[in-house]
């Protein structure tokens, strides 16, 4: 449902540069949400897991990526903050798979 009103609002009430990213982010949110139910209904534990890890970036995208705003004095450029946004929006969907990577590591050693 979030990413729902995810979609709605980035678009049209962040600026123009970007509002395909939003677009991408709320779709994406929803996308990683609706896998990892489909994968948890099944009884796959294990991808499960990584999907709604890959939800919860998303998530946190959303919700974090707003933050600096509340910071007096800080203000973000267009260019900036559409960097930013791709880069956790790239951080969402691989970030999952390194930190179950590295965990798999640790374990071996």
């Amino acid at each position: 449902v979030a990413s729902l009103f995810a979609g709605y609002i980035g678009p049209r009430f962040e600026p123009r540069s970007i509002q395909i990213e939003q677009s991408f982010q709320a779709g994406l949110w929803l996308l990683t949400t609706a896998v990892a139910l489909t994968f948890i209904l099944r009884r796959n534990i294990q991808a499960h897991k990584i999907w709604m890890m890959r939800s919860y970036g998303f998530c946190l995208v959303f919700v974090l990526s707003r933050v600096p705003d509340a910071v007096p004095g800080f203000h973000w450029t267009d260019q900036m903050l559409a960097d930013v946004l791709w880069g956790l929006i790239i951080l969402a969907l691989v970030g999952p798979d390194l930190i179950l990577a590295a965990r798999t590591l640790a374990r071996r050693r």
